[in-house]
C-alpha cells in the first residue's frame, strides 16, 4: 500500500488530495483525553468532530466505561464567513508532531485557516487554537460563529458543567497578510468548583515543551531509518501522556475511549512497567508505583486470583471470568521494572508482592510442571485451553526476574527457589506445548491446539530459542499480514500487541535481517499509511483503537529486541545485539536505568558488533560482541 503522509523530522505531513479520508488520533493530559476524527470529506471540505473524556468526573453506574464524556459533532467547531457568507473551509495539509495541524483555505483562496489542536497538559481542557490569515489582494471582513454552550451531567461527585466557549473578536476587519487568533476551549469541572482559566497560547506552548522533553530527554534513538526514530518517538509520546491524575495517585490508562482512571495487569504492568523502568520519567515511576500499591491489597494469603483490572480511581475492580494469569503479567512487568529502577530500597519494599505472584504460581503447577489458568488476556475470544503459552512465558521471564532481584538482595534460599522454578516451567514449556504445526517446528499456544497462534512468539521474548526458527517462519509466511500478524490462522481478528511482542522476540532470538524487514512494513502501515501515527489495540474489535500501553510495547522493540538490553542486577544487564547489516550503527542515549544514565552505540563490522557503553561522566566501557552474542555489562 502507498504512503498516505510524508515524514519530516519528528512529524508526519499529509498533503490532501482529492478523494474523502477521515483518521482519528488520540491524545491526552493529566486530567482528560480526547479523540480528534479529522479530514475530509467527499467535496473536499474540512471534517472535524472530537469526543472528550474526564476521567476523575465519575458517572453513575461507576463501572469501567463510566468517564464522563462528550462528543461534538462535525457541525460543533468554528467556522467562518467572508461579509457574512459562510465559506467552504478546504484542507491542503495536515500534520502530527505532538498536535494535530489542519492547514486549510476557502475555496476562492481569500483565507488561510490553521487549527492547531492539543489537551491541556494538566487542566480538564482540551483547546482549538485557530488563526486565519488574509491571503487575497483585498481587505477581508471575517466573521465567526464564537461556538459555545454548556451541559450539565450528574455524576458520582455530584453535577458536572461540560463549558465550550471562543474567545476572539466575532467580527474582524483583515488587511492584506493580517491574521487573527481565536481558542475555542472545552472544559469540565464539578458544579461547585470555578471554572479553570485556560490561555491557549500557553498551554501549546506547554504541550510542544512536554513532547520535546520525550523526544529529547531520555531514550533517544539515533537511527539510519528516519521511519523507525519517529515511530518510537510518537510511541515514547502516547505512553507517556496516557497517565490520569486521581484521587489514588497517578494512574497510567490504556485510553480508547473506554479505559480511563483505570490499571490492568497486562497493560499496566506487564507492557508498560518494563517500559518506564528505563524512560527515567518520575510521573511515570509514580505511577508505575501505583500499580504496585493498588494491587497489593488484593494477594491475600488465601491465594485466590488478583482482579484482571483496578477501576474508578482504585475504587472498585473488575473480575475477569475466572483466572486471566494477572499474577503472572504482574510478576513479569514488576521484576523487569524493579531492576531496571535500580532501587534496592524500592525492591525491598515490594518484594512481598513478588515472592506473593511466585506462590500464587507455585499453587497452579501441574504435573507437567505448567501453569494452568481458566484463561489469557483475550478474556475467551480465543481457546486457550486450561494452560497457555503465554502465561506460561511470563511466568518463566518473571520467575528469572525474581531470581535476580532476591540475588541481589542477599536472599540466596528464595534465589534458589525461584531459580529452580523457572528452570520447571521452562522444561514445562517445551515438553508440553513444543510441537509440529502445519509443517513448522514451533509452539502449541495450548495442548492439542492444531492451528498456528500469534502468541506463539512468547517464549522468544523470554530468552527460550529452542525452537526460534520454525517459530518466526510460522508466524511471518503464514500469520503476516500488512496489518502485522492475525491472531489466529483462518481468522482475520489481529491484535497489535502479539505483532509487538513477536517483532521483539525475532530480533531478541538474533533474527535481526526478518525482524527489521516486517518491521519496516509494520512501521510505514503505522506510521505513514491510512491510520496514524500510533500502535494500535485490534480489530475489528475497537476498530483499531490508539490504546497507550501499545506505544511502550513498541519500543521495547528496539530497546530489548535490537539493543538486547535486558536486567540481571540492579545495576548490571546484558547486552545482546540484534542488527541489521543495512542498518550499520545504531545509539539509544540517556538511558535511565539500573541506578544511573548511560548511553549504548553499536556498529555491526562485518560477523561482529562494536558496543560502546558510556555513563553520564563520560566513562566509556567498550566490547566486542559477535553476531548473536551477547555480553553483561555493570552500571
Amino acid at each position: 500500500m502507498k504512503d498516505r503522509w510524508e515524514l519530516r523530522k519528528n512529524e508526519i505531513v499529509w498533503k490532501v488530495k482529492e478523494g474523502a479520508h477521515v483518521d482519528n488520533i488520540e491524545m491526552a493530559g493529566r486530567k482528560m483525553a480526547t479523540v480528534v476524527y479529522y479530514g475530509v470529506d467527499e467535496e473536499g471540505k474540512l471534517d472535524l468532530k472530537k469526543r472528550v473524556f474526564y476521567p476523575t468526573l465519575r458517572m453513575i453506574p461507576n463501572h469501567t466505561h463510566a468517564s464522563c464524556a462528550r462528543e461534538y459533532s462535525k457541525e460543533e467547531y468554528l467556522k467562518f464567513a467572508i461579509m457574512g457568507n459562510e465559506i467552504k473551509e478546504m484542507p491542503y495539509e495536515v500534520r502530527i508532531s505532538g498536535m494535530l495541524t489542519i492547514y486549510s483555505r476557502d475555496s476562492e483562496r481569500k483565507l488561510k485557516i490553521t487549527r492547531m489542536i492539543f489537551p491541556s497538559i494538566d487542566k480538564m481542557a482540551y483547546i482549538e487554537h485557530t488563526t486565519v490569515q488574509n491571503i487575497s489582494n483585498d481587505i477581508q471582513v471575517v466573521s465567526c460563529n464564537m461556538f459555545s454552550n454548556t451541559v450539565y451531567e450528574r455524576g458520582t461527585k455530584g453535577v458536572y458543567a461540560l463549558e465550550v466557549d471562543t474567545k476572539g473578536p466575532q467580527t474582524v476587519t483583515l488587511k492584506v497578510g493580517e491574521t487573527v487568533s481565536y481558542d475555542t476551549v472545552f472544559t469540565a469541572r464539578k458544579l461547585v468548583e470555578k471554572r479553570p482559566e485556560v490561555n491557549g497560547v500557553k498551554e501549546m506552548t506547554r504541550r510542544k515543551e512536554f513532547v520535546n522533553d520525550i523526544f529529547t530527554k531520555s531514550l533517544v534513538l539515533e537511527s539510519e531509518d528516519p521511519i523507525l526514530d519517529c515511530e518510537f518517538n510518537f510511541s515514547k509520546l502516547r505512553i507517556t501522556e496516557s497517565i490520569f491524575d486521581t484521587m489514588h495517585g497517578p494512574m497510567h490508562g490504556p485510553g480508547g475511549q473506554a479505559y480511563y482512571a483505570a490499571i490492568w495487569a497486562n497493560d499496566e504492568a506487564e507492557y508498560a512497567a518494563p517500559y518506564f523502568g528505563f524512560a527515567g520519567n518520575d510521573y511515570a515511576d509514580e505511577a508505575t508505583i501505583n500499580v504496585m500499591k493498588l494491587y497489593r491489597p488484593f494477594m491475600h494469603p488465601e491465594m485466590y486470583h488478583i482482579p484482571a483490572s483496578i477501576i474508578s480511581e482504585g475504587n472498585d475492580i473488575w473480575e475477569a471470568p475466572g483466572d486471566l494469569g494477572d499474577a503472572s503479567m504482574y510478576l513479569y512487568g514488576m521484576t523487569r521494572f524493579l531492576l531496571q529502577k535500580g532501587d534496592i530500597e524500592l525492591a525491598k519494599e515490594y518484594f512481598d508482592t513478588i515472592d506473593w505472584c511466585v506462590r500464587f504460581a507455585a499453587t497452579k503447577e501441574n504435573e507437567h510442571h505448567v501453569i494452568e489458568s481458566d484463561a489469557d488476556e483475550l478474556e475467551n475470544r480465543l481457546p486457550s485451553g486450561n494452560a497457555n503459552l503465554l502465561n506460561n512465558s511470563l511466568t518463566y521471564g518473571g520467575l528469572m526476574g525474581a531470581y535476580y532481584i532476591a540475588k541481589d538482595l542477599g536472599l540466596e534460599e528464595k534465589a534458589a527457589e525461584y531459580r529452580d522454578f523457572a528452570a520447571r516451567v521452562r522444561e514445562g514449556i517445551e515438553n508440553h506445548f513444543g510441537g509440529e504445526i502445519d509443517g513448522y517446528h514451533t509452539y502449541m499456544y495450548f495442548n492439542g491446539c492444531d492451528v498456528l497462534r500469534s502468541y506463539m512468539c512468547a517464549p522468544l521474548t523470554v530468552g527460550i530459542y529452542d525452537r526460534k526458527e520454525g517459530t518466526a517462519n510460522a508466524l511471518l509466511e503464514k500469520l503476516w499480514t500488512e496489518n502485522g500478524l492475525l491472531s489466529a490462522q483462518d481468522n482475520e481478528m489481529f491484535w497489535d500487541r502479539s505483532t509487538l511482542y513477536a517483532l521483539r522476540g525475532i530480533f531478541s532470538a538474533g533474527m535481526c535481517e526478518k525482524g527489521y524487514k516486517h518491521l519496516n512494513e509494520y512501521n510505514h502501515q503505522r506510521l505513514l499509511g491510512d491510520h496514524v501515527p500510533y500502535p494500535i489495540e485490534a480489530w475489528p474489535e475497537g476498530n483499531q483503537r490508539h490504546l497507550s500501553a501499545e506505544g511502550g510495547l513498541y519500543a521495547r522493540i528496539i530497546i530489548e529486541g535490537m539493543f538486547g538490553i535486558n536486567p540481571t542486577g540492579f545495576r548490571s544487564f546484558t547486552i545482546a545485539p540484534s542488527i541489521p547489516a543495512r542498518q550499520g550503527r545504531m545509539a539509544l542515549r540517556r538511558i535511565k536505568a539500573f541506578g544511573g544514565c548511560f548511553d549504548v552505540e553499536i556498529e555491526r563490522s562485518g560477523k561482529k558488533y562494536e558496543v560502546k557503553v558510556v555513563n553520564a561522566d563520560g566513562v566509556e566501557q567498550n566490547f566486542i560482541v559477535p553476531l548473536e552474542g551477547s555480553i553483561e555489562v555493570t552500571i
